[in-house]
């Protein structure tokens, strides 16, 4: 298992549903797409358990073409 800690801006897709992400900063995604390469399910996607104060939630980590870094739901 690894554990990173990151700090970065939330912002808001711009379409239906509101849904909030956080763009990994590219040098840890770079670092997270080394140590876990073959082990990507569809899509390019990794499971992860993310944390934000006391609040636990499951979710994945997706490629992101634009900031060629990962993207967390």
């Amino acid at each position: 298992m690894f554990r990173y800690d990151v700090q970065a801006e939330i912002w808001v897709y711009p379409g239906k549903g509101g849904w909030h992400f956080v763009t990994l900063p590219p040098e840890l995604g770079a670092r997270i797409k080394t140590a876990t390469a073959g082990m990507a399910r569809p899509w390019g996607s990794l499971g992860v358990e993310a944390i934000i104060g006391q609040t636990r939630w499951r979710t994945s980590l997706f490629p992101d073409k634009k900031s060629g870094s990962l993207l967390l739901p």
